[in-house]
């Protein structure tokens, strides 16, 4: 005699309601897993482009576009004055490269480098971007277009600054391969006032100071990655720590002295530290404010020769001064490409 089998089915609302549940089930977890999926691929493109941009930068020695596109995988990245957009990420390069330029040609200038068609320079200073201005530079084929008060912006540790020719062919390569066709320097007082020395003496000159070895150097490293590159060093002559005679130094980044500002030699125990910059024509040049308009007094590279405790000044009202070495003053530098 068999046994009933009291087992059943399914009944059709019971599978109505499972099929239910998996289908939310589906639809909730399917994107969460496509999104990580995603966030992984983006992940790797970006660590990709990365290597690419790195590539390319030593390759073409530090002097590089200031705007390009990388590719990572199939994604694309816009790089604007060596930093990364991790913030948005592209399908295709004429996408990204709209963010760069309305005329983005896509020229490839690397291995998954593409840069907009720009022209080698155009005539206004401003306009350039500073990976221009440096291949003219080294070039030595700076236009005619180009004067001396021209000015253009650079990023500088977070701060935009103003960067303004001061001389043409006035300062020699250290190197010996001849003059810089520009000198350049800050328009306005750079953001943080520093010491020309640790304690009150001028004795170290400026060869010895503070603010050659160690000031001059942390703003160096503060600048945009493609000028820290192309900066070249020049010869710079400054009265030395006895006050007696000159002593000449490489320079990639250095203070002015009394002569190239002012023109006299009356502080510098009439050594002639130099030769006049042609932007400096009288007192009202040499006046410098702050970023927010304030004026201030900033120091000049040479020691004060009435004494062993303090170094030249241009003070607020752009005259010649003496500060001592262990006061916080403005600091105005210039550089050549």
């Amino acid at each position: 005699m068999r046994k009933a089998d009291n087992r059943r089915g399914f009944t059709i609302v019971e599978l109505v309601i499972v099929i239910a549940v998996v289908a939310i089930l589906a639809a909730v977890l399917i994107p969460t897993f496509s999104s990580i999926v995603d966030k992984a691929n983006t992940s790797q493109a970006l660590q990709e482009a990365r290597n690419t941009y790195t590539e390319y930068v030593i390759a073409s020695d530090g002097v590089t576009a200031s705007a390009v596109v990388v590719s990572g995988g199939d994604k694309f990245f816009v790089v604007k004055d060596g930093a990364i957009d991790t913030e948005n990420v592209y399908e295709d390069k004429e996408t990204a490269g709209a963010v760069i330029s309305a005329d983005f040609g896509g020229k490839q200038v690397a291995a998954g480098v593409y840069s907009a068609e720009v022209p080698e320079y155009v005539d206004s200073f401003a306009d350039n971007t500073w990976a221009q201005i440096i291949n003219m530079c080294q070039k030595n084929e700076v236009p005619a277009t180009w004067n001396v008060g021209d000015t253009k912006t650079m990023t500088i540790g977070g701060t935009e600054y103003n960067i303004v020719i001061i001389g043409k062919n006035h300062d020699t390569y250290s190197d010996g391969s001849g003059k810089a066709p520009l000198t350049f320097k800050l328009a306005e007082v750079y953001g943080t006032p520093a010491k020309m020395n640790e304690t009150q003496t001028n004795t170290t000159g400026w060869s010895g100071s503070a603010m050659r070895n160690t000031t001059m150097t942390e703003i160096l490293a503060a600048m945009p990655s493609e000028v820290q590159n192309a900066v070249k060093a020049v010869d710079k002559e400054t009265l030395n720590g006895t006050r007696d005679g000159l002593e000449t130094t490489s320079d990639k980044l250095f203070l002015l002295s009394e002569i190239e500002v002012n023109g006299s030699v009356s502080f510098s125990n009439n050594f002639a530290e130099g030769s006049r910059y042609a932007y400096y024509t009288d007192v009202d040049s040499q006046i410098m404010s702050t970023s927010n308009g304030e004026k201030s007094s900033w120091w000049l590279r040479g020691p004060g020769k009435s004494n062993d405790i303090g170094y030249t000044q241009i003070n607020k009202s752009g005259y010649m001064a003496n500060g001592s070495a262990e006061y916080a003053c403005g600091v105005v530098f210039g550089f050549c490409f």
